[in-house]
């Protein structure tokens, strides 16, 4: 990181104080660069039903590429160069959601976040005067103009509505460029305040859900504390509670858990209260039953495309397996009684070995 660097004696110049403010930035954003990447992040800015039709927003920070200097930094030019940038929502704000006047109709707000930049603070200074140094001047050249003296980095939010449809077919709309998705809000006609289960965060918003002190130690990741949990559900409707809480599904996400019950056909799951998905065996095809015994440990994986969790394992439970098709491949009990004629020459066939 850079320092500017100042002698003894040397008259000061305004440009020193800048380097410093402007170098010691440069250095905070690439440390925030290098543990968060490149892609924006939202931390804090908790959504939740304010005072009547109005959705509030938590204090948070929100971090953005951008330019070091988009405008001239006082006597520094402007400087292109990107970095990761913080902006910050010091307070909490209140954000208006009105309710449809149509009976039987609902709109879906957008609560985006944008990191900006902005310069405040505008002050009269007193600049030295050549001509009198005892007296100096009120704002530069005298003429009593204000200057901005702080360059803040904020966290802009933004309420974007959606058009107005029959509730159940409304539609939340996408963020405007350069903004950032954070929060759906539905609300529907003849409403007065907004229900806690109407805010959700939309699909991919970029929340830190495990900071640096929250992170695991090693011994949590040794015994899997992140994505293993205990059963809370039901015979063929698991569910299960995760620290930190699973808020979004990503193709590819496993999770485990210990079943509390057997399934006896198909089944579902759900995380941490998320919508309930079908669990599928390996083969794709929906359970049969025995796949999942009680007190069994339980592994599945999230699989976008086929909308479903699929089930790699569970210790003492039968295992899904697809048509084998080669000399090694492993054979389903369909296959085996197909190739030999029934229950009945099975049970021969098995006689003779």
């Amino acid at each position: 990181m850079d320092r500017a660097t100042v002698y003894n004696g040397e008259e000061l110049i305004e440009t020193d104080i800048l380097n410093g403010n402007k170098f010691a930035m440069i250095g905070l954003a690439k440390l925030a660069q290098a543990v968060l990447g490149t892609a924006p992040v939202l931390q804090g800015l908790a959504c939740t039903p304010g005072t009547g039709l109005t959705a509030a927003i938590a204090a948070g920070q929100v971090y953005q590429m951008a330019a070091v200097d988009a405008t001239p930094y006082s006597s520094l030019g402007v400087d292109s160069r990107q970095v990761l940038k913080q902006g910050i929502l010091a307070d909490p704000i209140a954000v208006p959601v009105p309710a449809p006047g149509t009976a039987g109709k609902s709109i879906n707000y957008l609560v985006q976040v944008q990191f900006q930049e902005v310069d405040t603070g505008a002050l009269v200074l007193p600049f030295y005067n050549a001509s009198n140094p005892a007296i100096p001047y009120s704002g530069p050249g005298g003429l009593g103009t204000s200057s901005m003296t702080i360059r803040s980095g904020k966290c802009a939010v933004q309420v974007k509505a959606g058009a107005m449809a029959s509730t159940g077919s409304q539609v939340t709309p996408t963020p405007d460029a350069g903004w950032i998705g954070a929060y759906s809000v539905q609300v529907d006609y003849g409403m007065t305040t907004v229900p806690a289960p109407n805010i959700a965060p939309v699909a991919g918003a970029p929340f830190l859900t495990l900071a640096l002190p929250q992170a695991a130690p090693l011994s949590q990741v040794q015994n899997n504390g992140l994505c293993y949990a205990v059963d809370a559900g039901a015979a063929n409707a698991y569910a299960a509670a995760y620290s930190p809480a699973v808020t979004v599904l990503t193709d590819g996400m496993v999770l485990e858990f210990k079943a509390a019950n057997a399934n006896t056909g198909t089944a579902t799951f759900s995380p941490d209260g998320l919508a309930v998905k079908a669990i599928i065996g390996g083969a794709h095809a929906p359970l049969q039953g025995g796949e999942i015994v009680a007190g069994g440990e339980v592994e599945l994986m999230w699989h976008a495309t086929l909308n479903s969790w699929v089930l790699l394992g569970c210790t003492g439970g039968a295992l899904q397996v697809g048509a084998a098709t080669q000399s090694r491949h492993a054979v389903s009990l369909s296959q085996v009684l197909s190739l030999v004629g029934g229950m009945n020459s099975l049970s021969y066939f098995m006689g003779q070995l």
